[in-house]
């Protein structure tokens, strides 16, 4: 069962975050579909993979990121698992 808390994910001190559409999934405007998570020091954080063979280029990037179990941000999107998507520079 979910529990709702008053101020939502920046209900523990010392977390901001913000969301905005830039059309990944729709064009409807008032759809926010991008959002930042930002903490004001680095906090404990963990991430769970794909074990598909084929894995999309952020996947390799975030696990590096994450290797120390740290992280100070976070930026999450809805409706584009980026899967397949070519690795660049």
């Amino acid at each position: 069962m979910l529990h709702f808390i008053a101020g939502g994910v920046c209900a523990a001190q010392g977390f901001r975050a913000g969301g905005i559409h830039v059309g990944v999934k729709t064009h409807a405007a008032w759809k926010k579909d991008v959002a930042l998570i930002v903490s004001d020091v680095d906090c404990a954080c963990a991430a769970v993979y794909t074990k598909n063979a084929v894995k999309a280029a952020h996947i390799h990037v975030d696990k590096r990121h994450l290797a120390d179990g740290k992280a100070r941000a976070a930026v999450i999107n809805s409706g584009n698992a980026n899967a397949c998507a070519p690795m660049g520079e």
